[in-house]
């Protein structure tokens, strides 16, 4: 009978010993999770004071703003897209190919006689003016005469000499008379010449 209550009583302390033991770690383990969800709200206020922080006077938040430029740099923009862009104008060359209707002033016959000259063409009389005002355009000093029949006959200047159209300056003359020829013959393939026919003419003074 005495064996028996030395049994249960040893038991009974173990029995004691092990709920001690359970409960002191279920305790640890409690402590434990309040200290992680106190530091999860911790961190979670502190992400929240990091979002809402007072940057501005009076307690309100700093509102979203788009970048604007200043007005002057504005102004400058708009002008920039509404002004036109300047269209480059060509600058004006010797060869022209355009023909003037300005009417050809009165230029005298300035021949000399003994001298020759070049003629370049012979036009009707509806072209004569045209034609003539076109070579001034481009740099020939063309005049105008008469054939013997009354047409109308179209020479240059300078004349030369008898034997001198190998000089430097007739030759140069030449040069100009074909360039000249071609930019006229453009405008009016079927109907204007390019000069090709030209020919030395001396002149022996007025009929």
């Amino acid at each position: 009978m005495g064996f028996l209550f030395v049994v249960g009583g040893v038991l009974i302390l173990l029995l004691a010993t092990v709920y001690g033991i359970g409960f002191n770690r279920g305790e640890h383990a409690g402590r434990q999770l309040r200290a992680q969800d106190q530091q999860d709200v911790l961190q979670r206020q502190s992400r929240m004071n990091a979002v809402s922080e007072v940057v501005e006077p009076g307690g309100a938040l700093a509102p979203v703003s788009s970048f604007e430029p200043p007005p002057d740099q504005r102004a400058s923009t708009v002008d920039s897209v509404t002004d036109p862009v300047p269209v480059p104008v060509p600058a004006s060359t010797p060869g022209r190919v355009t023909a003037s209707e300005t009417p050809v002033r009165n230029l005298d016959d300035s021949r000399k006689i003994g001298l020759n000259y070049y003629v370049i063409d012979h036009p009707s009389q509806q072209k004569v003016d045209q034609l003539i005002t076109f070579c001034l355009d481009n740099g020939l000093q063309a005049r105008r005469t008469t054939t013997l029949g009354g047409g109308a006959k179209v020479y240059v200047l300078p004349g030369f000499e008898p034997g001198g159209s190998r000089e430097p300056e007739i030759l140069r003359l030449l040069d100009r008379i074909r360039e000249v020829g071609i930019l006229w013959k453009r405008l009016a393939p079927r109907q204007n010449s390019d000069f090709s026919t030209r020919y030395a003419e001396k002149y022996k003074g007025p009929a």
